[in-house]
Formats: structure tokens, sequence, C-alpha cells
């Protein structure tokens, strides 16, 4: 039997990491968490107005899909990002990563919603207690579903992989005392571009918000009150965003498209 390393740990120790990480994080990353925090307030801004465009629908009288679970997805989706990079800037990557998979289960479900408006009545059922009707399975009620219509591979390995990273499993371990930076480079790279993944992810469920949101002014492309520009304006940054992030990942040599980007246009292909 392998005897336990012997370490000296203590509440002092374990601070004096934890700043330790804070700094190199902080001097490392600082860009590419700065770039994620403004996808992110794009992305508010987008959902901001989209949701301001089906209230005039709405009032207009012109109907549309409602999707709670899309719009519960979308409006969180800001708590989901200040609490990861709350926790990535503390030197946290592991905890960080059980915000990703939580959030990934969430748009995988909001979108295929827009499918199946059923799953939107047992995601909203006040029933106490988990059965059949309110408690909604990735794999048996969107998996399995989708299987016979789009490929769903990637996301499956990604769904798989966020897995083993939140359960009590050797990869979910993230070492604090006297662990090295450059040893825990690796896994900073790889928590940033799964929230990153997670904004790209966000993004494309704000354009479903938009679909719905098309022909808000009396049922006529008309924008009295200049949105189109300002919406254009938005998804151009965002663009010049993205771009950036890649770039970066690029300079430290990190081929983050090739681990992400897959999900990312298996997330974004026609499900319908």
């Amino acid at each position: 039997m392998d005897e336990p390393q012997t370490i000296k740990i203590s509440p002092k120790t374990v601070e004096k990491d934890r700043r330790a990480f804070e700094k190199y994080v902080a001097k490392r990353f600082s860009r590419r968490i700065g770039i994620i925090r403004e996808l992110s307030d794009s992305q508010l801004e987008l959902t901001d107005l989209f949701l301001h465009h089906l209230r005039l629908k709405n009032w207009f009288g012109y109907g549309y899909s409602p999707n709670q679970v899309l719009y519960n997805l979308l409006l969180n989706q800001p708590t989901m990002v200040n609490s990861g990079l709350l926790l990535l800037r503390n030197g946290y990557f592991g905890s960080t990563r059980l915000i990703i998979r939580q959030n990934f289960e969430m748009l995988l479900i909001a979108k295929y919603a827009e499918i199946d408006p059923n799953l939107i009545k047992r995601w909203q059922s006040k029933k106490e207690g988990r059965d059949k009707i309110n408690d909604i399975n990735l794999t048996s009620d969107v998996f399995n579903k989708l299987n016979q219509k789009v490929k769903t591979d990637k996301l499956k390995e990604m769904w798989a992989l966020l897995c083993s990273l939140s359960h009590a499993t050797t990869f979910a371990q993230q070492p604090v005392i006297n662990y090295p930076k450059k040893e825990a480079s690796g896994n900073w790279h790889h928590t940033l571009d799964l929230l990153f993944m997670s904004i790209q992810m966000s993004l494309h469920a704000t354009n479903l918000l938009h679909a719905k949101a098309k022909g808000f002014y009396q049922g006529y492309p008309r924008d009295p009150y200049g949105d189109y520009i300002k919406i254009n304006g938005i998804k151009n940054r965002i663009k010049e965003l993205t771009a950036e992030y890649y770039l970066e990942n690029k300079k430290e040599k990190v081929n983050s498209g090739k681990f992400i980007g897959p999900v990312i246009m298996q997330y974004r292909s026609k499900w319908v």
C-alpha cells in the first residue's frame, strides 16, 4: 500500500497558495478573462433587446412560440459567467468546471425544448420531488431523441468529459498545496476554453431568441428605435472578440479550436 505523501498543510499555507495562484492568473490570463467578460456582457445586451421585442410583439398581438427554459437559460447566463470567473481568478479551476457542466446541460435542454414543447411543461412542473414528469434526463430526453435527427457524438463526448470533471473521480481533483504553476497552466487553459465554449453556445441560444423576436414592430421589418443598428454593432463586436480569443490562445500555442470547435458546431447545427 502506498504511503500518503507528507506535506505541511495549514490554513496559512492554503491561503498563501491561493493568493499565489490569484496573482498568477491575473498576470497570465487577464486578457482572455477580459474577452469572456465582454462576450458575456454583449450576450446580455442582445438578450435584453430581444426580450423587449417579444414584449412588443405580445403587446401588438403577434404570436410566437414561448420557451421558458430558453429564457431562464439566457437570464441566468451572466450569473454563470460571473461565478466561473470569480472562482477562476481565485485559482479554483476545478470548482469552475462544476458550473460549466450545469450550464452545458441547460444549453442542450433549452435548445431541444424548441423542438419538444412537452419538455417545457415538464421543466415548469410544480410537483414536489423527482419523478418521470419533472426529472429531465439529458441522455434519454435529449441525446437519444437527437440521435435520430443529427450528429451528437461531440456533444456527448463533451458531456462525458464534464461529468468526469464534476463527479468524485481522479479527474475532478484540484491540487492546491504546493501545486506547481507550470503544471497548473494546462488546467487553466482547459477551463477557460470550456467557459469560452459555453459563451459561444449561449450566443447561439440568443440567436434562437432573436428568431422569435423578428418582426416585432407591427409584424414589419421596421426599426423605429434603431435597435437593428445596435444589434449589428454588438454582433460585429462579438465576432472580433471571438477571433481575438483564438489569437490569444495561438500565442500560447493552445489549439482550442480543435478541442471545442466541433462541440460548438454540433450545437449550432439545425436540429429539426
